[in-house]
């Protein structure tokens, strides 16, 4: 059973900062380059929490963590963050192109607890520990969580859709745009529609979309202050993370990716493929020299059959 809970969110007051100077990408494609130009763009941007720079100099004591728990201390200080008066749950849209057709994803902003995968919460990927240990480092120091992990849940009769679309049906309280998508955000305060989110959340089982690393973080960083705090009653912060829910429907867009693998040791075409061919009907392609578009045109003939294109 899945248990969400509304939180006083932490936001950027826009009496103090340029909302579209503080913004930036998920923390796990930001370039260096990218990451120069979000520094330069204001003292407050946001990379300085989620991806701070590292230098030659730093310490056990002084480093991109510390430095982001410094700024996180700072900037509530300083307002130039404030925090939510009442525990809310928050509407979050976002306007896109693909293809050439305009699309709008919306979903919501709440506090999940924490559970070991299989109950409640599905994955569909294994990690890295070399992330997860980025990030525990980051929790640790911050005790916050600065980004959501993305969970798709099923609701075809759409009771959270329409709270979700009554309530953005009002001016947005942040509205931004950043690399050709806009984001919005509203607030839910009502506590009859916070009710019933919760309670129509209860038995959806959840899938992890974007944030594997992430939710096992969170699961390690719960585990690590459990130690620290034996009398836990379960209801503690560190019980709990920010995430952001998305019902599957058609304003998803599902997309395929591309994934390099190398450095296998002993790799064996020929037996790959045999293993392969246990599960999978596969079709050799001679292709000539630079005509790899003549595999899109294949994959384009196949487009209502799930289909993978392997090259080595």
């Amino acid at each position: 059973m899945v248990e969400i809970a509304p939180f006083k969110g932490i936001t950027y007051n826009k009496e103090k900062v340029d909302i579209n100077r503080v913004v930036a990408p998920p923390y796990d494609i930001i370039s260096k380059e990218e990451q120069e130009e979000l520094y330069k763009k204001s003292e407050y941007n946001v990379v300085r929490l989620v991806l701070g720079k590292e230098y030659s100099a730093d310490s056990e004591e002084n480093n991109r963590y510390a430095r982001a728990a410094g700024f996180f201390r700072e900037w509530m200080d300083k307002g130039i963050f404030r925090k939510s008066e009442e525990n809310c749950i928050y509407v979050y849209e976002e306007d896109y192109n693909i293809k050439g057709k305009s699309k709008k994803m919306r979903g919501f902003i709440a506090l999940l607890k924490l559970e070991d995968y299989g109950h409640g919460v599905m994955r569909h990927e294994k990690t890295l520990s070399k992330p997860k240990e980025d990030r525990l480092k980051l929790m640790k120091n911050c005790n916050a969580n600065f980004d959501q992990i993305f969970l798709l849940y099923s609701e075809p009769e759409k009771k959270i859709d329409e709270i979700l679309d009554k309530n953005a049906s009002k001016k947005p309280d942040y509205e931004v745009k950043y690399n050709d998508v806009v984001h919005r955000l509203w607030t839910i305060s009502n506590g009859d529609d916070i009710d019933e989110i919760v309670k129509t959340m209860k038995p959806k089982p959840l899938f992890i979309a974007d944030g594997h690393h992430r939710y096992e973080t969170a699961l390690n960083y719960r585990n690590y202050m459990r130690e620290k705090h034996s009398d836990f009653k379960g209801n503690e912060f560190f019980n709990y993370m920010m995430v952001q829910f998305n019902n599957m429907d058609e304003r998803l867009s599902i997309l395929p990716t591309y994934r390099l693998i190398h450095s296998i040791p002993e790799m064996n075409i020929d037996v790959m493929l045999g293993k392969i061919k246990e599960f999978f009907d596969v079709e050799k392609i001679d292709l000539p020299e630079k005509k790899s578009e003549k595999i899109v045109d294949m994959l384009k003939e196949k487009k209502n059959k799930k289909v993978f294109a392997l090259y080595h």
